[in-house]
């Protein structure tokens, strides 16, 4: 990602519009900021200095400028995506391998099922337990390593959702999606897929039942015997771009 140098009027008015779409967030999704004219206007700036700062909150996933009828420059709610290829670049650069995230994905993600089944919502939790029945109903037989990593991911992504804490969610979207090579290679093999879908079963009963230690331990051996399962002692390499986009209010869908 290419860094925008900015004048320092840019950075003001970038500093400017990105708290006010900050602010208007808590809200909605996306919003109408106003026309090109409107913020020249409203900001007492000039086009080259608007468009300036205008570039680093695109970047940024903050702002999208919008051409034509029905246009102008409108705040919306960023993805994971730009903190996923970052944090990918600086643990490539630092010669990280896979299981140095798989480590902090077992301590992330042990809180995540602990704090899931703590969650007084019986409703929501129940979630958990029916995760895999819903998606999979006809069982595990013959499907991809893709579209099973796609179902495994979005059990650990609901479950932290179901700790309600903004910040679990992103760190577990964005270890999951840089993990995903690695991930996918495992469940080329059956007995993998087959064991990861029992153990999320008997996770997802836990969370039901509100057995927040239970939930935890066998989290921890689930994802433990991954390390066996894995090459996980490759360094991160090209494929750990992320490949969707998940905002970061975890807004990914119950379907994922």
């Amino acid at each position: 990602m290419n860094q925008v140098v900015l004048s320092s009027a840019a950075r003001q008015v970038a500093d400017v519009l990105r708290e006010e779409i900050l602010a208007a967030l808590e809200h909605q999704a996306e919003f109408f900021l106003g026309s090109e004219e409107d913020l020249m206007s409203r900001l007492g700036v000039g086009r080259p200095t608007l468009r300036q700062a205008a570039r680093v909150l695109e970047q940024e996933q903050m702002l999208a400028v919008k051409r034509g009828v029905g246009g102008g420059f409108f705040g919306r709610r960023p993805t994971s995506h730009v903190v996923t290829h970052t944090a990918s670049l600086f643990l490539r650069s630092q010669g990280a391998t896979y299981a140095d995230l798989m480590r902090s994905q077992i301590t992330i993600s042990v809180a995540c099922a602990e704090l899931a089944a703590a969650n007084p919502d019986v409703a929501e939790r129940r979630r958990a337990a029916t995760w895999y029945a819903e998606r999979l109903p006809e069982g595990t037989d013959g499907i991809s390593g893709p579209r099973f990593f796609s179902v495994c991911a979005g059990f650990h992504r609901l479950l932290a959702e179901l700790t309600d804490n903004i910040t679990f969610r992103l760190f577990v979207d964005v270890l999951l999606e840089l993990a995903r090579p690695v991930a996918i290679d495992s469940f080329h093999d059956r007995s993998t897929i087959v064991q990861t879908a029992r153990n999320h079963a008997r996770i997802g009963r836990a969370v039901l039942a509100g057995e927040s230690d239970r939930a935890g331990e066998l989290m921890r051996g689930g994802l433990e015997n991954a390390l066996t399962w894995t090459r996980a002692s490759r360094p991160l390499d090209e494929r750990t771009q992320p490949s969707t986009s998940t905002s970061v209010d975890g807004s990914h869908g119950r379907d994922t």
